[in-house]
């Protein structure tokens, strides 16, 4: 918060919600004091275990103000004009005032909750470009934010978290780099935190995070995607990502309410909002699994598994136009009930559905151009018998070929090729992290214009491995992604992985812990 603003009108950038609305919500950790100040006494278990003021480590600076974020934490129910709401949890213990400048306070664990104007005096400014995550952004008039990492090599968007407004509470966002140049934000870092010697892994069970690996083999680091309409967040239960040709990528997840949603994000690396996916009875889309694949004439096709178990497929046309989903059945014109899919489409436009049925069975079909469709087929494994298995993934190929994944019931990962003539070559397990196969309870995988295949998979140990294969069949070994919020792994429930057409390939992972 600024002093220089408190004679401003909140009407700029605020929804008409009441104040005693927004309190009225707010849960019982919080209190509202007629005070214009309040020192804090604790640092919270995710403190340094002394009073504040003291060094704060650049992981504890994010779980704190992510901590916020965790909890919906409310902007002070009175803005910038006293009295102020004040926030005291377990976790970033406090007090802390309930605005922009009381959540930075809060994460570097300052002895008062200073304002945008004084935050200067506890911290040196640096360049946008020396930013590290908890740091932070700020214009001493109008606002701040704490500067959790950026969403790609470039320095091209920055992750924020930010108390930022009556309308809502604490969120997590991209902030784009044209953003922080336009609202006059320079980056400050305090002047007693610290780099982590050995960084935590942050709690981000269901939370679906955004990363990019660069064709060149580098990597971006993880951002968090906004959640639908005002929710600081999207958590969820499945997700799949897909590239389209003109460099943008297309997301599908279940939420928490268990309906479908879709969003694209854009090759400036901005998102559309989450739309909700609807049934052929105009309601939502409930699911327990989704798949998505976009085609090179830029329409997506999308399959989920309805509440009943039945395979749907729809597709979103290059207009952003949605048919309705349709059930997908067997010979006998039964529907076609699957557990876990994937979808994937070839330089022709056809697609190629791999699905579990209801009998553990993996099934392939194929999806002509022109929306035939051909008989659902068992997967056959080495010895002639229907592959049964807990996982699958494949991926189209620019040659006509496809490479999926299966994990079978010794839980380990199987690769194999399906030649453009409809041959198969046969399964072949993966090798591991130092071991002979690779044990995995979910892998993804995606092939790049130059033929390369990009794996992920999360291993036993319940961290995301990233490995490729290349043209010539060898592959590379597997090597653990660097987590969110400075972590160095990644502990994941559900990824996700496109090839993207300059080479790159973007991820999703969703959170485990």
């Amino acid at each position: 918060m600024s002093r220089r603003a408190l004679s401003r009108s909140l009407a700029v950038g605020l929804a008409a919600v009441s104040a005693s609305a927004v309190f009225s919500v707010m849960p019982a950790q919080a209190d509202t004091v007629v005070a214009s100040w309040r020192t804090p006494t604790s640092t919270g278990t995710l403190g340094n275990g002394a009073a504040p003021g003291g060094t704060v480590t650049r992981s504890q600076a994010v779980a704190r103000a992510q901590d916020w974020v965790n909890k919906a934490v409310p902007y002070s129910p009175n803005g910038l004009v006293s009295p102020y709401g004040w926030w005291a949890d377990a976790e970033t213990g406090g007090r802390y005032r309930q605005d922009c400048s009381g959540l930075v306070s809060m994460a570097w664990q300052l002895t008062d909750s200073l304002n945008t104007n004084s935050l200067v005096n506890v911290s040196t400014r640096i360049g946008l470009d020396e930013l590290q995550p908890g740091d932070a952004l700020n214009n001493i008039d109008t606002h701040t934010a704490l500067f959790v990492g950026w969403t790609d090599g470039s320095h091209n968007a920055a992750n924020i978290i930010e108390e930022w407004s009556r309308s809502g509470p604490t969120r997590a966002r991209v902030m784009n780099r044209s953003e922080i140049n336009s609202r006059h934000f320079y980056a400050y870092r305090y002047n007693r935190i610290a780099d982590d010697s050995a960084p935590t892994v942050s709690k981000t069970k269901g939370q679906f995070f955004h990363g990019t690996r660069n064709a060149d083999g580098t990597w971006t680091g993880l951002g968090a995607l906004n959640g639908v309409a005002t929710a600081p967040q999207f958590n969820g239960t499945e997700e799949a990502i897909a590239a389209a040709p003109d460099g943008s990528s297309q997301v599908v997840g279940i939420g928490l309410d268990g309906n479908v949603y879709h969003t694209v994000r854009y090759t400036s690396g901005s998102w559309q909002p989450w739309g909700a996916l609807t049934d052929f009875n105009g309601k939502q889309m409930a699911a327990s699994q989704v798949s998505i694949a976009v085609g090179p004439d830029g329409s997506a096709q999308v399959l989920a598994v309805g509440a009943d178990t039945v395979l749907y497929h729809a597709i979103r046309s290059a207009n952003g136009s949605w048919s309705a989903f349709q059930p997908l059945v067997l010979k006998d014109g039964s529907p076609m009930k699957a557990g876990r899919v994937s979808i994937a489409v070839g330089p022709d436009g056809s697609s190629q559905t791999l699905a579990i049925g209801g009998d553990g069975v993996v099934y392939h079909t194929v999806r002509a151009a022109d929306g035939s469709w051909t008989p659902f087929q068992p997967v056959l494994g080495t010895d002639g018998g229907p592959v049964h298995a807990s996982d699958v993934s494949i991926a189209a190929n620019r040659d006509g070929s496809a490479q999926l994944l299966v994990i079978p019931g010794d839980g380990n990962v199987y690769h194999e090729v399906r030649r453009s003539d409809g041959s198969w070559t046969g399964f072949a397990p993966i090798d591991g992290v130092g071991t002979p196969t690779m044990a995995a309870s979910q892998a993804s995988i995606t092939i790049t214009p130059d033929g390369t295949a990009q794996v992920l998979a999360i291993g036993n140990d319940g961290n995301v491995y990233h490995r490729s294969r290349n043209t010539d069949g060898s592959w590379t070994g597997f090597a653990p992604i660097a987590g969110a919020y400075g972590a160095s792994t990644f502990n994941a429930q559900r990824v996700g992985i496109a090839g993207m057409p300059d080479g790159s390939a973007q991820i999703l992972v969703t959170g485990g812990r």
